[in-house]
């Protein structure tokens, strides 16, 4: 996959999951056990990282594609984090509101990197 069309499919999913932490609030707070407040400024700052993701596709200079990378295993890391420190209250659709986002976000890491240009070194 190339990778302008990785940051397309990150932004696309990251726009959905902000849409669903701010207009189904509820829903989310009762099946991960996240404070309201958290999934409110979780949806606000997925809502303010789409127009990067979308700037980055447009000019993919590499230190924006490698600092979008870190974002993504951040976010990654965060939510594994949270998963298991909260395993007892999380319910099955709550493991798929959490899981499903955080195994796509892994995958367009993966992806992200593979489509960064090599270095070549003058021999």
């Amino acid at each position: 996959m190339e990778l302008k069309h990785a940051l397309l499919l990150n932004a696309g999913l990251t726009a959905s999951c902000a849409v669903t932490c701010l207009t189904a609030t509820d829903i989310v707070v009762n099946h991960t056990a996240i404070p309201r407040l958290w999934v409110l400024g979780l949806g606000l700052m997925l809502l303010t990282y789409v127009p990067m993701l979308l700037f980055t596709a447009s000019s993919p200079f590499a230190w924006l594609v490698r600092t979008t990378i870190l974002l993504d295993w951040g976010f990654v890391a965060v939510a594994i984090l949270y998963s298991v420190l909260s395993t007892t209250m999380i319910d099955p659709i709550g493991w798929l509101l959490v899981g499903t986002p955080t195994v796509l976000v892994a995958l367009f890491a993966i992806l992200q990197q593979r489509g960064l240009p090599q270095r070549t070194v003058a021999p």
